[in-house]
């Protein structure tokens, strides 16, 4: 690990906390990394776990409902039926 030293001589390092107990992350942390296995991604969220929460399940809605507005809907009338894109 490297070191880096500030003006006050104190030395800056930043640890890596793994946890599960949210109260702990909370207090503790000031931005979350989220590690995607599958593809090695890591996407950086400011902020402490509740935030980072929020803000994760704002953007699946987003994604979902762009999801949604892209597929076709089932329109039947009397005359037949058909796909429509919203």
């Amino acid at each position: 690990m490297r070191r880096t030293w500030s003006e006050g001589g104190r030395c800056d390092l930043r640890p890596l906390v793994v946890s599960h107990e949210t109260v702990f992350l909370d207090e503790a942390v000031t931005r979350i990394v989220e590690l995607y296995g599958d593809t090695g991604r890591a996407v950086e969220s400011a902020g402490n776990y509740s935030s980072y929460v929020c803000a994760k399940i704002k953007t699946e809605a987003a994604l979902v409902a762009a999801f949604n507005d892209q597929q076709p809907i089932r329109v039947d009338s009397p005359v037949g039926s058909a796909l429509v894109l919203r």
